[in-house]
């Protein structure tokens, strides 16, 4: 994204230092200077109203306490800023998903990592599967308004919802 908009400035933030330092050199060989990497939890994030537009691909459910992440995501955006969140296209109910190709394997990932690293860090564990209600539930808890809330999904993709909501 920093490569093909060289007018804007893009921050990321990870906690793992091998993929921060991985993004700080693939951008020193291509040369970008308008990326910023630094290691940091993204519930610590402390920038009030500095960005237009924040991205998460498939890392919320991952997220031991996804409940203040998303919280300092809202934080974080601008008046009218959007915040683009894909995650799994699944329900938050168990019986909607039985006839799902793919949530036997989406199940075995939540129970093998996304669950057990948040249980491991005393976080919220919504893991993989915690499905579109759960997350319009969060979006809405971290303070996006219900009605500022879209979800999109793409032909072809059958494995993730692409939300979309504005902060007011």
């Amino acid at each position: 994204m920093a490569e093909a908009f060289p007018n804007s400035n893009f921050y990321g933030y990870d906690t793992s230092k091998e993929g921060i330092e991985a993004a700080r050199e693939e951008s020193r060989q291509k040369g970008i200077s308008n990326a910023f990497f630094e290691t940091k939890d993204a519930s610590s994030i402390d920038e009030s109203s500095k960005f237009e537009f924040v991205t998460a691909f498939d890392t919320i459910h991952d997220q031991p306490k996804p409940t203040k992440v998303l919280q300092t995501i809202h934080k974080s955006l601008k008046s009218n800023g959007i915040f683009l969140m894909q995650d799994t296209a699944v329900s938050s109910n168990l019986q909607d998903n039985i006839s799902n190709p793919v949530a036997p394997i989406l199940y075995t990932f939540s129970a093998m990592h996304s669950m057990a690293t948040s249980i491991a860090c005393d976080g919220e564990w919504p893991g993989t599967l915690w499905g579109k209600q759960k997350a319009e539930q969060k979006l809405r808890e971290a303070g996006f308004f219900e009605k500022s809330i879209e979800i999109f999904e793409i032909p072809g993709d059958i494995l993730n919802y692409y939300y979309f909501a504005r902060k007011a």
